[in-house]
């Protein structure tokens, strides 16, 4: 059994021993959580259903709990490209022919434009499991309810050959020389006892493999005041929830980009000149805020059914942080063919930006009676939230060493699934 299975069986034991100890002196005495239906529901001897499971649909009170087993998908970032959106560099290739006839003439440039060639849009909200756990006390038109969830986290990965990618590369220093440039080939100099002059051009960027990693981590906790209403006209009752809500989502986006630099025992020429470079980007959501809710339940015999929305008005605190190395096969410089002025580079970024972060969720379930004080259950849950910071939309591609970019740290984030369970006394 795996870690996660575990702890979380451990959690399920745990709230249900809470709750029945606590209230097998109290509430629970008397709720009978193995009485046999025929005191729950009106049976004639052909054991046919012939009233309603409570005549007066009275709601329960005292102490409950309630588990679910989590189906959920959690959307897939915006689509962003592995390079610098939209833009394309003009590098040469080599080393350069040039026309012995003529030593006046200018080298053969032999020219690529490249853009970016991979993006992000083989991600998909993949389906990952967790577990809801959910406990509290009513009685009269007053309680309190705990509830929380923790989904596994959800993976994306796949592997692309032959990627190009764009960095911007200003230049700098006094020669205006920049990070991605090299030796393409050389020229005879103006005195022929001169030796030959170096032609230095932008180089182009691409990696034979490269790994993209995405996962995603998500769990909420939430504490509110319950007040119920009186029976409704047509039967069933309305709950207001008053409380507060925290909730985490992180995302990292993991790039491995690996190329030839070696051909033998010498430095390949024009081969990845990069290579190889990793960069981790990590995007935590910390969010917090009041939370307000509305529950409406009805019961008919042995079914229950319930719908219920959230809104909460959270405050994101975010945590950004994005490490990685460029280049780290970058020895010796200045050979021909790879960059001129880089070396291996590490490097480590942070910010913390925060955001207002709203979220609204909406459940509905239906459950079946077993017992007088034991439901199954099963239903759906949608939650949409805003102003939620996903990594692989962060990433500056910026020469030498990368960074982070927060003007793209909001987007929309939908989470859905299904779930099934058990309730006692709910």
């Amino acid at each position: 059994m795996s870690m996660y299975r575990t702890k979380h069986l451990l959690l399920v034991l745990g709230a249900l021993v809470l709750i029945g100890s606590t209230a097998g002196a109290q509430d629970l005495r008397t709720a009978e959580l193995f009485q046999q239906p025929d005191n729950y529901f009106c049976l004639d001897p052909d054991y046919q259903f012939v009233g309603d499971m409570n005549p007066e649909n009275d709601a329960k009170e005292g102490w409950f709990g309630v588990w679910d087993h989590l189906r959920w998908s959690i959307s897939a970032p915006n689509v962003s490209e592995i390079g610098l959106p939209g833009a394309s560099r003009t590098a040469y290739y080599g080393p350069f022919p040039y026309d012995l006839e003529d030593p006046g003439a200018s080298p053969i440039n032999q020219e690529v434009v490249q853009t970016n060639s991979l993006n992000t849009s083989a991600m998909s909200g993949q389906y990952t499991y967790g577990d809801r756990i959910e406990f509290g006390r009513i009685t009269g038109h007053h309680g309190w309810v705990f509830s929380t969830y923790r989904l596994k986290r959800q993976l994306n990965r796949f592997v692309s050959s032959g990627v190009s990618m764009v960095f911007e590369d200003p230049p700098f220093g006094q020669t205006g020389n920049t990070f991605l440039e090299g030796i393409v080939g050389t020229m005879p100099a103006a005195d022929p006892n001169d030796p030959d002059v170096p032609i230095v051009r932008a180089l182009p960027l691409t990696f034979d493999d490269v790994l993209l990693q995405n996962w995603t981590e998500h769990w909420s906790c939430e504490l509110s005041y319950v007040r119920r209403t009186h029976k409704l006209h047509h039967g069933g009752y309305l709950e207001w929830y008053f409380g507060a809500r925290y909730f985490e989502f992180n995302d990292t986006f993991n790039v491995d980009a690996r190329g030839s630099r070696d051909n033998g025992n010498n430095v390949e020429p024009f081969g990845t000149i990069l290579a190889d470079s990793l960069w981790e980007t990590t995007a935590d959501n910390h969010i917090i805020g009041p939370q307000i809710a509305l529950r409406w339940s009805k019961r008919n015999k042995r079914w229950h059914l319930s719908a219920e929305s959230r809104f909460t008005a959270g405050a994101n605190f975010q945590n950004i942080r994005q490490r990685g190395t460029l280049g780290s096969e970058l020895t010796p410089p200045g050979v021909t063919g790879i960059p001129l002025l880089m070396a291996p580079t590490s490097f480590d970024h942070g910010a913390n930006p925060v955001e207002f972060t709203p979220l609204v969720e909406f459940r509905v379930d239906v459950r079946y009676g077993i017992t007088k004080s034991i439901d199954l259950r099963a239903g759906w849950t949608g939650i949409w939230m805003n102003g939620i910071a996903r990594s692989s939309n962060m990433i500056d591609y910026r020469m030498p060493d990368m960074g982070i970019n927060t003007e793209y740290n909001s987007q929309d984030v939908f989470i859905h699934g299904f779930n099934c369970g058990i309730d006692i006394n709910r």
